[in-house]
């Protein structure tokens, strides 16, 4: 989460400022691939944000990490700490799909494929987390 918090992320967008020549559209759509585009602007991510705020009851979505914070305090006040882990995991959940489909030439098949993930990762370090108590 660091690393999106200060947008130093290797997504498409980063690497042109490296002087990358390639395509800088995002793998899931046609729009330019940047760290709030992957992980809150690109429909994947807002299909995977809006099911999770749907069990909020949540009414919108973030659109950039900052929103995100403000968005858990306003939802689910108290559970930030919490809220921080299942932002990682959506995060990651994306990262790793976005990777599979860059380099393993996998398809996104449906957004649900994300969020099992989301909820195998939360499952396993929540897991871990019960180990060290």
């Amino acid at each position: 989460m660091w690393l999106v918090e200060n947008n130093a992320i290797i997504t498409k967008d980063n690497l042109i400022r490296r002087h990358w020549i390639g395509v800088p559209a995002c793998y899931f759509c046609h729009e330019d691939e940047t760290i709030d585009h992957l992980f809150f602007q690109c429909s994947i991510a807002k299909i995977t944000l809006g099911v999770l705020g749907f069990c909020f009851g949540t009414n919108d979505i973030p659109r950039n990490i900052q929103q995100y914070k403000t968005w858990i305090a306003k939802w689910l006040p108290g559970g930030e700490s919490v809220c921080a882990s299942v932002c990682a995991a959506v995060c990651w959940a994306i990262w790793k799909c976005r990777n599979r489909v860059c380099f393993d030439g996998k398809h996104l098949r449906n957004p649900i494929e994300i969020i099992i993930h989301v909820c195998s990762f939360l499952t396993y370090w929540a897991g871990l987390y019960s180990k060290l108590m």
